[in-house]
């Protein structure tokens, strides 16, 4: 299931060189950004920086390891790779509490 959260900081590091980008959709295997920037190819190693609010809770900082696994337009996604279980689950609690915070009008 992927996806979308309130606002969140977010930018990739390709070759020692940190983007800015913002976060269309997440789940706890990837993300997809949309960016100005010149995309970084299919297959490159990235490092994603995600940095959601402080929260007394959950974990507000993320760097994560990934791989650029496709393209549309200006909007790239990654797979987070080698994440360990510990870090999946602070994902997947503070993606919980992201979605417990949105609105839903009928």
């Amino acid at each position: 299931i992927r996806l979308h959260v309130n606002p969140v900081m977010c930018s990739y590091e390709l070759n020692g060189t940190s983007v800015p980008g913002n976060l269309a959709d997440i789940s706890v295997s990837g993300c997809a950004f949309m960016t100005d920037a010149v995309l970084p190819p299919i297959e490159a190693a990235i490092t994603v920086t995600l940095t959601f609010s402080p929260h007394e809770s959950f974990c507000a900082d993320f760097h994560l390891a990934a791989k650029v696994v496709r393209h549309q337009g200006q909007l790239f996604a990654v797979q987070f790779h080698n994440l360990d279980q510990e870090d999946k689950q602070a994902l997947y609690k503070r993606l919980a509490h992201e979605i417990s915070q949105v609105s839903f009008i009928l």
